[in-house]
């Protein structure tokens, strides 16, 4: 009769505990900007001009870690500015122009 209580205990404490853990994970889980780049207001600021979230996929940009030109997206225009301070870019009259972040 004693492993039956044991048994009983033991089941108790494993559903208080799953209670907590479901109660408690959901709240400590980050979300939006924090836990993935899904605000892209943050990179506004190293668009060229003209362009905004919505078409920063189509900035035909010089990648310096490639040395090699392609489309590039908001994010690593970003990266552009934090390494080198702006980067090369084909505006569509064009040209190419820099653009200092």
């Amino acid at each position: 009769m004693g492993g039956w209580v044991y048994r009983k205990i033991a089941l108790l404490v494993m559903v208080v505990l799953i209670a907590t853990l479901a109660l408690v994970l959901p709240a400590s889980a980050q979300s939006g900007c924090e836990l993935a780049h899904e605000c892209g207001e943050q990179y506004l600021y190293a668009l060229p001009p003209g362009y905004d979230i919505s078409t920063s996929n189509s900035v035909y940009a010089y990648n310096p870690f490639t040395s090699s030109w392609g489309y590039s997206d908001a994010m690593w225009m970003h990266q552009f500015c934090y390494q080198y301070g702006g980067y090369y870019y084909w505006a569509d009259d064009g040209s190419v122009y820099w653009n200092a972040c």
